[in-house]
């Protein structure tokens, strides 16, 4: 009986993660009727209140955000010239985009709020021009072959320049999200994950069954290859280019994606309002489907992992935690902690075995322990109750 209480009241809470994809155009119109990219379909011009939309949903959730960026109208010296490839404009290129002043506006309000911003890479224009002529997407084709790989690596590295110039002082991006879906994995060596990996990513958030698989996942909704970290994203509630979209997510899977519209207003002073009916609702969400909200959100994503592999053996008075499973997709990384929620009070005494607790903390009528593990593939808590 002992046994079944336990198990009660030990578990490893998901969190909840929130990505924007598309972040980082300054002209919101869809262009592909015109050989153009898609963009945001937001039918305006974006502007710093924008940014500040995505600082203000982080704040209120307590988190940080996502966004995943495209790069190509943050180039100031048009670079991208010389990737026809990149753009569609080809070797003409010239970005339209001339006043300085918004760059320098958007940065320093991405500086400002890192706490709440995480910039992810979604691509520099999203889609690929082969002789002048737009083709989804940038690194894969339609049907999920990678693009040829010297090409890939000259974007990458164009990337990498224009991120490098950008002035935001973010953290290098670690995090991939490839552009409408389209990916694959499971080559090895001869994949995509390899290219990454050489720059310094170590995530990758993609839908499994819209990529190219060589070989199947490790885990059904993770995976791991050459260092990088994959893992599910999940289908988006709103279309891509729905404006002001009302909130609506099942909480089925704990990855929210939307789009930079999504949570936008035409008028942009009125942006505040769509952000906060969409915090509203998640923080309602998060807290009546028992998901946790973490303030990093790469410590998001790698609870996220142990919360679906990690098992639990339950003991008289606590329980052994294994974590072999999920150190086969974790990224490498010294801060994989874990945090475990139960419902005994922080003022009972707590022995750990296999790591360290790093905070304890009441969240209602919970515990939430934040532990790091050492080496061991176990973790085992006893509670004096």
């Amino acid at each position: 009986m002992k046994k079944i209480i336990a198990m009660k009241k030990i578990t490893i809470p998901a969190p909840l993660i929130i990505i924007i994809e598309d972040v980082g155009w300054w002209n919101g119109f869809d262009g592909s009727s015109l050989n153009q990219p898609f963009r945001t379909g937001m039918n305006r011009q974006h502007c710093p209140e924008d940014y500040k939309a995505l600082a203000l949903l982080g704040k209120k959730m307590g988190t940080q955000i996502i966004a995943g960026f495209v790069w190509c109208e943050w180039d100031r010296d048009n670079q991208l010239g010389k990737i026809p490839s990149a753009t569609w404009m080809g070797d003409r290129w010239d970005n339209p985009v001339k006043n300085i002043r918004l760059f320098e506006e958007a940065a320093d309000i991405i500086n400002k709020n890192l706490n709440n911003i995480e910039t992810g890479f979604h691509g520099l224009g999203h889609e690929f021009w082969k002789n002048g002529v737009a083709s989804r997407t940038e690194f894969h084709d339609f049907n999920g072959n990678m693009r040829n790989k010297e090409e890939i690596i000259r974007h990458f590295k164009a990337f990498a320049k224009i991120c490098e110039n950008s002035e935001i002082k973010a953290p290098w991006p670690e995090i991939f999200i490839p552009p409408a879906l389209k990916h694959s994995f499971g080559n090895n060596g001869a994949g995509f994950q390899r290219i990454l990996r050489n720059f310094g990513f170590k995530f990758v958030i993609t839908v499994f069954d819209k990529a190219k698989k060589y070989a199947p996942p490790l885990y059904k909704k993770f995976t791991k290859e050459c260092g990088v970290t994959l893992i599910e994203r999940g289908v988006s509630p709103v279309k891509w280019n729905v404006i002001s979209a009302e909130p609506v997510f099942s909480f089925k899977w704990p990855i929210l994606s939307l789009h930079w519209s999504n949570i936008l207003h035409f008028n942009p002073e009125k942006n505040i309002s769509v952000v906060k009916k969409w915090a509203d609702f998640l923080i309602k969400g998060a807290d009546e489907h028992s998901f946790i909200i973490l303030h990093n959100v790469k410590e998001a994503l790698v609870q996220l992992i142990y919360s679906n592999i990690v098992e639990i053996k339950n003991l008289e008075k606590g329980v052994i935690i294994n974590l072999e499973k999920a150190k086969n997709v974790l990224p490498d990384s010294p801060k994989n902690n874990i945090y475990v929620k139960t419902n005994f009070s922080q003022k009972k005494p707590i022995t750990i075995r296999g790591g360290r607790i790093i905070n304890v903390s009441e969240q209602k009528n919970n515990t939430i322990i934040k532990i790091k593990p050492n080496k061991n593939k176990n973790i085992e808590l006893s509670f004096n109750h």
